[in-house]
């Protein structure tokens, strides 16, 4: 039983294996006829891609061309998720009167707006932001990609994005919340400051030689190195407010628009028209061939 059980997988092992040669020989079989039947019709084909090469390079001639840059963007406070669906947005507000919507949000002139054909988000490292898909709260920097046909309205469009984003409500609610906070918090800073220098001027006059009799003695009840210690560490808290107050908002970017490149160009095009118009050459002489051989049959 197991050794028909054996032949018969052998059989079929070998039955697959002819299929998959019988089919690899029949693919090479129909390139070379397809490749001696282009030889033959080659006169026909030239003048397919001499016309497909003429039809790029006139689109490209034609066509208004489009330059792409990207900035890469840091936030806080509104998550991944929330950041592509406004920058997503502008795209819809692309095209007649909307040009003026877009302006507005922007910032920019009309004439810039009719200037941008897309705005998009990107993922700045797609595998990191993949890990953290399932996540509602993710704050990872990401990339703004613009398609433009005037590349001279980069800067001014950088600036509008940045304020766009700046302010959304949502945003600027709890930025000026945080403002408030540190505004109080450095307020009680420099009050305390202010009594820790009175407290130096005092310890100073205080400290006085042990011969004397009288005055404030290192390790008794006021240290005057711990008032010091204390009156830097107050300094440096105050330091860090500044530093939390310059970076209080909610968008900052990284890296701006960099050099743009054209989407497409001459040598794109003429390959293209090359590819396409070889493709259809071929497609046509074949279909020729075919209500060739079917006229003939019928008659």
């Amino acid at each position: 039983m197991n050794n028909n059980l054996s032949e018969e997988k052998e059989i079929d092992l070998l039955y697959i294996f002819r299929s998959i040669k019988k089919g690899i020989l029949n693919l090479f079989r129909s390139i070379e006829e397809l490749i001696l039947f282009s030889y033959k019709n080659i006169k026909t084909l030239i003048v397919f891609v001499i016309i497909g090469i003429i039809f790029g390079i006139g689109i490209f001639l034609v066509k208004k061309p489009v330059f792409i840059s990207t900035l890469t963007m840091s936030h806080k406070r509104l998550n991944n998720a929330e950041c592509y669906s406004m920058i997503n947005d502008l795209t819809k507000l692309r095209g007649n009167e909307n040009d003026t919507i877009l302006s507005e949000k922007l910032g920019i002139d009309i004439e810039m707006a009719k200037q941008i054909e897309i705005i998009s988000c990107k993922a700045l490292n797609e595998v990191l932001e993949k890990n953290y898909k399932d996540s509602a709260f993710v704050l990872l920097p990401f990339k703004i990609e613009a398609k433009v046909y005037d590349v001279s309205i980069l800067d001014r469009l950088q600036t509008g994005l940045l304020n766009f984003l700046e302010s959304n409500e949502y945003a600027t609610k709890r930025k000026e919340i945080n403002k408030l906070y540190l505004d109080r918090f450095e307020e009680k800073i420099k009050g305390e400051i202010i009594a820790i220098d009175s407290l130096k001027r005092v310890v100073d006059k205080s400290i006085l030689p042990r011969s004397l009799g009288n005055g404030i003695i290192l390790g008794e009840s006021i240290d005057p190195v711990k008032v010091y210690q204390e009156g830097m560490n107050l300094y440096k808290s105050q330091l860090n407010i500044y530093e939390q107050k310059e970076l209080n908002n909610s968008f900052e970017i990284i890296i701006g628009f960099s050099s743009p490149t054209p989407s497409t160009n001459l040598i794109l095009n003429i390959l293209k028209g090359f590819i396409f118009s070889l493709l259809f050459g071929v497609l046509w002489l074949i279909l020729k061939k075919y209500s060739f051989n079917k006229t003939k049959i019928a008659e």
